[in-house]
């Protein structure tokens, strides 16, 4: 089985599936050294070759994509956003995320989103492409990155999501990535989101110099499902996947993103500022949708439980705090 590989509709190179399984990636003669198809796959004359038959960024996003020879590529694309339809094991999935995802809007660049109005299906407005609605960006998932395997990125850690920051992000975006990385973290101890995976997390770039922290996406408070309740963090950090982790949270974004603590404390009452301007929204969302009730009720405790963990202070001592009804549950 054998694919074209295109960057920006430019034939560049040959994906093919060998008998064993395995795939093997040639670049073709002359193809520029910007026209890469992946971070951690540069410009060379050697074939690379991997497990499985997967290229990052070859999917819905991003600056890539694959035909069968011979076959004719569409000039455009023809859609702008990625729907996510009801997901009948996760009810109000689609409004669970897009209030999550208005809570990380107000501290960090993040995908937009619109909603259905039975709160079931979310659109995700893509961030690959430019004003005209083109391929602009090319887009790389921190599994696909570090494993180029399509079950890769589960056993990653937060600090190999480090250490791939530094190989691929220039010096002078590497803070901005940092930033945007360690505000995921507290995020997801914030709104006790137990799915943020290197599947979550990506970096986007039109040339390696200006490789940078793709918009947050993804965000879900995972407890208030059946079968997630007790689920921990999904990446470890120093060895350890805890929803109390202590000072060992600033520690580790002190040495593995460079952020001092007292700058990490304003981004952690930032974001619990974030939880509190939300949370009305939740109520209000739990009155239009009363089938939502259980689900937004238990979204609130989780995010009160949440924003008091950052709170505490064996973590970043932020001290008292006026929640708002709705976190304390007078709303």
């Amino acid at each position: 089985m054998n694919f074209s590989v295109y960057v920006l509709g430019r034939d560049v190179a040959v994906l093919e599936q060998t008998a064993d399984l395995h795939s093997v990636l040639t670049y073709h003669a002359g193809t520029a050294s910007g026209d890469f198809v992946s971070l951690g796959l540069p410009v060379r004359t050697e074939p690379y070759r991997w497990d499985g038959l997967t290229l990052a960024g070859a999917g819905a996003m991003g600056r890539l994509q694959l035909a069968a020879p011979g076959a004719a590529l569409m000039a455009a694309d023809q859609a702008t956003a990625l729907v996510q339809p009801p997901t009948p094991q996760q009810p109000f999935a689609a409004l669970n995320e897009h209030l999550c995802l208005q809570v990380a809007r107000r501290v960090m660049l993040t995908a937009h989103t619109d909603l259905s109005g039975d709160g079931q299906t979310l659109t995700v407005q893509r961030f690959d492409l430019d004003a005209q609605g083109q391929r602009h960006w090319g887009v790389e998932d921190f599994g696909a990155l570090l494993s180029l395997s399509p079950s890769g990125g589960d056993d990653i850690s937060w600090e190999q999501i480090a250490q791939a920051v530094r190989d691929q992000v220039p010096g002078s975006r590497r803070g901005e990535a940092f930033r945007h990385l360690a505000s995921r973290l507290l995020l997801s101890y914030a709104l006790r989101d137990a799915g943020c995976t290197a599947r979550t997390l990506a970096l986007r770039y039109t040339s390696r110099a200006d490789v940078q922290a793709a918009p947050a996406h993804g965000l879900l408070t995972t407890g208030v499902y059946a079968g997630l309740e007790g689920h921990l963090p999904a990446m470890a950090f120093m060895n350890k996947k805890i929803w109390t982790p202590g000072r060992n949270l600033q520690k580790f974004i002190a040495t593995a993103f460079g952020i001092a603590p007292k700058e990490q404390a304003l981004m952690a009452e930032a974001v619990c500022d974030a939880v509190a301007d939300v949370a009305p929204r939740v109520a209000e969302a739990i009155n239009r949708h009363p089938a939502f009730s259980d689900i937004g009720w238990g979204m609130l405790a989780a995010w009160t439980e949440g924003v008091q963990g950052l709170r505490d202070k064996h973590v970043y001592a932020l001290g008292a705090w006026e929640a708002g009804a709705a976190l304390t549950g007078s709303a």
